[in-house]
């Protein structure tokens, strides 16, 4: 399932940055029309030749400069020049007014600015752009967005939140959001209004309806508003999902609003209508990046869709239904994506309980030779070797415990598997192979530790088993060992204890747990 994750801050420079680097230029008069915040920045040669291109260059230059620092990771390094750019765009923009670019250089150099550390000042200038008269729906939609990251960053805000469902757990109590999260979602709603259906905006913009629909959605997700959310998620399904980021950031939080609700159908009707889309569009896209990134959200949507059938399996199972169940999660193992060996683990459960105790041993057989490496595969092989205990073949049930010590020698249950293989040898009268397994549960230190009590009974047996296939030395150091466990509190064990002491002396050996030397 989705992670706990904060509303994402939207960074615009890098996006911008791109234009402003290339070669091409455009020279001319300056624009008569006013550049808006989801305009790029331009190349040097929009700019006439002279001070005002140096006055550009200088900041455009710092601005690399802080990109860089930031891409190696020097976040501190990267903040004084971050500032300079931000300062030498203001600059710009007052020295220059009649360029058309005062309203894209002020909304950058708030981004900027924030990066620098710089938020409350980052937040007063994204402020003063949402409000400019020129500002157009969507550049007040992005400066109301700024603004809210800058509040954020410079912890004037909470920051919101996506935390995933709670199975069984009721929905989160809807509550308002800030003031500033609030006016940007208002602003979204505003600037989506004016786009009629099916329209679409120029490709170069650095922020799509798409990606800020997804903000406004994930605030009123963090917030409680789940169905509102679903509503403005699946907006951006129908309308945006070919604009990549916002699909990969739609498509599973779609899928969660249901989950929120305890909608498990829901759900799975979300899985396969973002599985179509995500196919649709992974077809149609000629961007090698593009396809990619629906690829995933594909693959990542698979495994949603795993995770969700599983759940609805185990509420069959909880409500009785346990052939259904059984049926449901082979299904789900079937399907082979998501973890398969817990799906066959919960097939197995299942059909133990509807009475097929055949299929759960072959189900928990294949776990065990198939995926050995699962965290289920020790428990798996316990089943089966209780199974087979129960049905009579003690030395079936031997053998798979003796296959989880060897395998699963770290595994919390090793010193039961091992002392439970050798009361299965002991019950099949195999009396010189039981000895064995005793002793080496006996002479496990952690096995020791644990349990000296057991131990000592185990190692007594053991040499008693010994004596009985008349391998003297063998019962020598059985008994050695027993009389060397110390802790041990209860009667019966210091009994053994006791007897071991006189066995071993009798065979040669001293209490010490050393034989005696020869005379």
């Amino acid at each position: 399932m989705t992670s706990t994750s904060r509303v994402a801050v939207v960074s615009f420079s890098s996006l911008l940055l791109l234009a402003a680097c290339a070669s091409a230029g455009h020279g001319g008069k300056p624009p008569a029309v006013a550049h808006q915040a989801d305009e790029r920045i331009p190349p040097i040669s929009a700019f006439p030749p002279g001070e005002e291109r140096i006055a550009y260059s200088d900041a455009l230059t710092n601005e690399q400069a802080g990109w860089r620092l930031e891409q190696d990771g020097k976040l501190e390094q990267a903040k004084q020049p971050l500032e300079a750019a931000a300062r030498g765009y203001l600059a710009f923009a007052q020295k220059y007014p009649k360029t058309g670019w005062d309203l894209t250089f002020r909304f950058h150099a708030a981004d900027l600015l924030r990066r620098a550390g710089k938020a409350d000042e980052a937040a007063a200038l994204a402020e003063q752009v949402a409000n400019d008269p020129r500002a157009n729906p969507k550049t007040k939609a992005m400066a109301a967005l700024q603004v809210a990251n800058a509040l954020t960053v410079a912890g004037k805000i909470e920051p919101l939140k996506i935390e995933p469902p709670v199975e069984g757990a009721p929905p989160p109590a809807p509550t308002e959001p800030a003031p500033a999260w609030q006016r940007f979602v208002t602003a979204n709603d505003a600037y989506l209004q004016t786009l009629p259906p099916g329209a679409q905006e120029p490709p170069d913009r650095i922020l799509g309806p798409g990606q800020i629909a997804l903000v406004a959605a994930r605030v009123q997700y963090a917030t409680g508003h789940i169905d509102d959310a679903r509503t403005r998620l699946a907006t951006i399904l129908d309308r945006w999902s070919n604009e990549p980021q916002a699909f990969q950031g739609a498509a599973p939080l779609y899928v969660q609003t249901f989950l929120a609700t305890g909608d498990r159908d829901g759900a799975t009707r979300a899985v396969d209508r973002v599985k179509q889309l995500a196919a649709q569009q992974a077809q149609q896209a000629t961007d090698p990046e593009a396809r990619n990134t629906y690829q995933k959200v594909a693959a990542e949507n698979d495994k949603m869709g795993v995770a969700i059938r599983y759940q609805q399996a185990k509420a069959l199972l909880d409500q009785g239904n346990a052939e259904q169940a059984a049926k449901e999660f082979e299904a789900l193992a079937e399907q082979g994506v998501g973890d398969v060996p817990a799906a066959l683990v919960g097939a197995a459960v299942a059909w133990d309980k509807a009475g097929n105790a055949q299929r759960a041993t072959e189900l928990r057989r294949q776990i065990v030779d198939k995926y050995p490496d699962s965290k289920v595969a020790p428990g798996a092989a316990l089943q089966l070797a209780a199974a087979s205990s129960k049905r009579g073949d003690h030395v079936e049930a031997a053998r798979i415990y003796a296959q989880h010590a060897q395998r699963w020698p770290d595994d919390p249950n090793h010193c039961t598997a091992l002392r439970n293989g050798a009361v299965e040898l002991d019950v099949a009268k195999k009396g010189a192979d039981a000895a064995q397994r005793y002793l080496a549960f006996g002479k496990d230190a952690h096995c020791v530790e644990a349990s000296p009590d057991v131990a000592v009974l185990a190692l007594h047996r053991s040499g008693t088993l010994f004596l009985q296939a008349k391998r003297k030395g063998d019962a020598r150091e059985a008994f050695q060992a027993a009389a060397a466990v110390e802790g041990v509190k209860s009667a019966e064990a210091k009994q053994r204890v006791a007897d071991a002491k006189k066995q071993a002396q009798k065979l040669g050996g001293t209490a010490a747990g050393r034989r005696s030397p020869p005379r």
